[in-house]
């Protein structure tokens, strides 16, 4: 049987993928987040679309084809890369792909071709300037806005959360971690668990300002806000106040790194705040700096 030289998984035992079944037992394998699975979900819809748009049976030249498409519609490598990622975790959490040995040898001997030979995500993935707000640009938006967009920015350079981040912490996932520091751990992008801090002080101003009850940053109606709501305020607040850098979903995070960075934190506290799984990838991003406490605030 030749299907680890071909990658073609109808040659083992007869047997097609024509789509990747997102069941509940196959989500509780990839995550427990909730915009993870999501993702996910949508991942899995565009791929199966391209399956049968295509007639295609799951196989490296399927895959190959996918890459192909995604390319013309001038979709980053780096985003590809990611999608292939998720793919290839979705295929090997599906029930007949965990219970044959050898399917699961021809799946990762897809994914290892595509990744060596077929496709190299080669990505600078250095932060340049208009991918983040200098400490002038943050004092220009403070400057315009209202004391809830003005908590919502200083709490997301101080922590470094991602906006989907910041609108999902609770009350009740908040721990007093000394008299002046509070403590949030939460599950992050890819199942990390992570811990970022802040003051007590900006801690108390959010609750009182929101006058929360549930969740850290409430709506008037007491629910949470929504991510696009969160980004439009943000986008119009970057706009009035001359900021020409598109202010997405990163920005934030990008300046926490930087400003974090310039002002003495070290490498190792930084990339543990972010989440990163090694230094060097926050080296490659950000740069490096001495070591400090990792319970230390950075407060805006």
């Amino acid at each position: 049987m030749n299907y680890l030289k071909k990658y073609e998984l109808s040659e083992v035992a007869d047997f097609e993928i024509r789509e990747l079944l997102i069941t509940q037992d196959v989500l509780s394998l990839l995550s427990k987040n909730k915009n993870t699975l999501r993702t996910i979900k949508s991942t899995a819809k565009n791929f199966n679309k391209f399956l049968s748009s295509n007639n295609f049976v799951f196989s490296q030249f399927a895959l190959e084809q996918y890459i192909e498409q995604l390319l013309e519609r001038n979709i980053k490598k780096s985003s590809i890369d990611v999608i292939l990622r998720r793919i290839k975790k979705i295929t090997k959490c599906q029930e007949h792909v965990r219970k044959n040995g050898l399917i699961k040898m021809a799946v990762d001997g897809i994914f290892k071709s595509i990744f060596e030979t077929k496709f190299k995500a080669k990505v600078d993935k250095k932060i340049s300037a208009n991918k983040y707000l200098t400490e002038n640009e943050i004092e220009r938006m403070l400057s315009i806005a209202n004391e809830k967009e003005k908590l919502m920015i200083k709490f997301l350079v101080s922590t470094g959360l991602r906006i989907c981040e910041m609108i999902n912490c609770k009350l009740c996932d908040l721990e007093l971690f000394s008299n002046n520091v509070y403590s949030y751990t939460f599950f992050g992008k890819g199942d990390k668990q992570r811990t970022v801090y802040f003051t007590r002080e900006l801690a108390s101003q959010i609750i009182g300002t929101f006058n929360s009850k549930v969740y850290l940053f409430e709506t008037k109606k007491h629910t949470k806000f929504m991510n696009n709501s969160v980004y439009r305020t943000m986008r119009n607040l970057a706009i009035k106040a001359g900021i020409t850098k598109i202010v997405g979903c990163h920005i934030f995070r990008h300046s926490f790194a930087t400003l974090a960075l310039k002002s003495g934190k070290s490498l190792k506290w930084v990339s543990q705040v972010l989440g990163h799984s090694t230094t060097s990838i926050t080296a490659d991003m950000y740069i490096h700096e001495d070591t400090s406490d990792m319970h230390t605030v950075f407060n805006f």
